[in-house]
């Protein structure tokens, strides 16, 4: 198989409920909890498309930690080494801008401010390695041309009006932004577009200018999240408008104007305490649950077109009221947990191409983690970072894939094994009350540029310890390396943890620790293409393990 990286993800697999009067987490004693999750690589549900892991960047507040400020008579600071380093340890393949200001930026004002430019953006694209851009075009508040002006700016060759302009300002060769979004959160503007088809002539009309000055570029059009009928009666009428205004509609299809919808997905939870000893338990499922909802709505919206159109998540994020909760907390567990289960249903969906994590601030910059690689980052500073970007950095290894067959078990170690091994959620959002929540969420990597594989665990049990069977097959020719002369395989092991539970915050931890060590791992073989071996989870931690791999 010619691939670079092959990523896929284990989702647990349960579908009884628990009754009523199940036990809660809290009534359980500490204990030992056992279960065992099967990871097979010879599914293959779906390649993943190359451009799928995407990161936004504000350029509001100095890019929040992209631009560190200037010394004393410089007139501009530099770009954050850490902004860098951490975008390009996310293995993003797109990166999108300005992101939550867009509808209030100017790009041809922002040279010489505190607001993060196109040329700084470019920049970090570059340095960090990230292959494609998406800019949003300012639909609100942008005059008529400054759509199609800013696509001269970046894609138009030096001795052009604005390629000119860029090529002044240090950068000869054009940027060749590929994906531009017209404008973002549409409907919520009813000052400026009272009805769909208000903003559809406005769309079609800058998408036709913009095409014009670079005509390979991708366009999409904004598409509500389709909660409620009003939204749903929004986007039909634009799909209504799109079929008679877009010649990529006509049978046959001709150039279109417009190339993808984009919808976004923010997953809202209670302003709750998590001393209820449930809500934590229930994130996954939650945020899995929201985002099948919101893109089910969208993928029904596109086929109410003649030729239907691929789908952007263009912004994905979790909505915690502000006086409980900071959603960029480095220490929140819980966060990692729901990003993952969005990122996994993300995957399901063959109409999607991309799926955009809302920005990550100044902090989240300085402490990005990645997955940890013997070969890439010295030892001691492999085991430093936070969980929120180990998810993101698993996730940005899909250059293509297969989707992982996952199997989920519990054994109670004195209780039953449904009141042990899962959770029973309480009510929140579209999760219902009954439904069972597996103890642990899985994830697995095989990562073939680094000769590795990457397993990825978080446990959500807030007393047990969980001892976790692991069996792997379906791996093909790829067998494990680093054997030590007893038999073990070398495996380095980090886990990101809490002692407790924050008293003052909404799913997060007080203090998280990180630790991290290379350590003999028994494996055993039952058959051939197959290995076995069991791990130990703390209370709310995530744990990764990487195994070298041969062949």
């Amino acid at each position: 198989m010619n691939m670079r990286y092959v990523l896929a993800w284990a989702a647990a697999l349960v579908a009884a409920m628990l009754g009523a009067s199940s036990l809660l987490t809290t009534l359980i004693p500490e204990g030992t909890v056992e279960a065992t999750a099967i990871l097979d690589w010879g599914v293959n549900a779906r390649p993943v498309p190359g451009s799928f892991v995407g990161i936004s960047v504000s350029a509001a507040n100095r890019g929040s930690g992209v631009v560190v400020p200037p010394e004393p008579g410089q007139p501009e600071g530099a770009t954050h080494s850490n902004a860098i380093s951490a975008t390009a340890v996310l293995r993003a393949s797109i990166l999108r801008f300005p992101d939550d200001v867009s509808q209030t930026y100017h790009w041809n004002s922002a040279f010489g401010t505190s607001t993060v430019d196109t040329d700084r953006f470019a920049f970090l694209t570059e340095l960090a390695g990230v292959p494609d851009m998406m800019l949003t075009v300012n639909m609100v508040e942008g005059a008529t041309d400054e759509a199609t002006n800013w696509v001269a700016y970046t894609n138009s060759p030096a001795g052009t009006q604005f390629g000119q302009l860029r090529a002044n300002r240090g950068n000869p060769e054009p940027f060749n932004v590929q994906y531009w979004l017209l404008g973002e959160d549409i409907a919520d503007r009813p000052d400026i577009f009272p009805s769909a088809l208000a903003y559809l002539e406005a769309a079609t009309a800058n998408a036709s200018a913009m095409k014009a000055t670079s005509p390979s570029i991708s366009i999409g059009l904004w598409i509500a999240p389709g909660d409620t009928e009003e939204e749903r009666a929004w986007n039909d009428a634009l799909m209504d408008g799109l079929r008679d205004r877009d010649p990529g509609q006509e049978n046959p299809p001709r150039a279109r104007l417009i190339d993808f919808l984009a919808v976004a997905v923010e997953a809202e939870v209670p302003n709750r305490p998590v001393t209820d000893a449930t809500l934590f338990a229930s994130l996954y499922g939650h945020a899995a649950d929201r985002a099948r909802g919101v893109l089910q709505q969208a993928e029904r919206t596109t086929q109410l077109l003649a030729h239907p159109l691929p789908l952007a998540v263009y912004r994905y994020e979790l909505k915690f009221a502000e006086e409980g909760w900071n959603q960029d907390k480095g220490d929140s567990i819980g966060a990692t947990v729901a990003i993952t289960g969005m990122l996994n249903e993300f995957i399901r969906h063959d109409s999607l191409f991309t799926a955009i994590y809302k920005g990550l601030n100044a902090d989240s910059y300085s402490a990005v983690l990645k997955v940890p690689s013997r070969y890439d980052l010295p030892f001691a500073r492999q085991f430093e970072l936070n969980a929120v970007g180990e998810v993101l950095a698993s996730f940005g290894q899909y250059l293509a894939g297969q989707s992982l067959q996952g199997e989920y078990a519990g054994v109670g170690a004195t209780l039953t094994e449904a009141s042990r091994a899962f959770y029973r959620a309480p009510a929140l959002g579209r999760t219902p009350a009954q439904e069972r929540v597996p103890l642990v969420t899985v994830g697995a990597c095989v990562d073939t540029a680094s000769d590795q594989m990457v397993l990825w665990v978080a446990s959500r049990a807030l007393n047990d310890r969980v001892l976790l069977h692991v069996r792997v097959q379906g791996t093909g020719s790829l067998s494990l390396g680093r054997v030590d002369t007893d038999g073990n395989v070398r495996a380095v092991i980090q886990e990101v943890s809490a002692s407790t539970l924050s008293s003052d915050r909404y799913t997060g931890f007080e203090t998280v620790v990180a630790t991290g060590q290379e350590v003999p791992l028994p494996v055993s073989y039952p058959e051939p293409g197959v290995f076995e071996f069991t791990m130990t989870l703390k209370p709310h931690s995530v744990s990764t393990v990487v195994l070298a791999l041969e062949g």
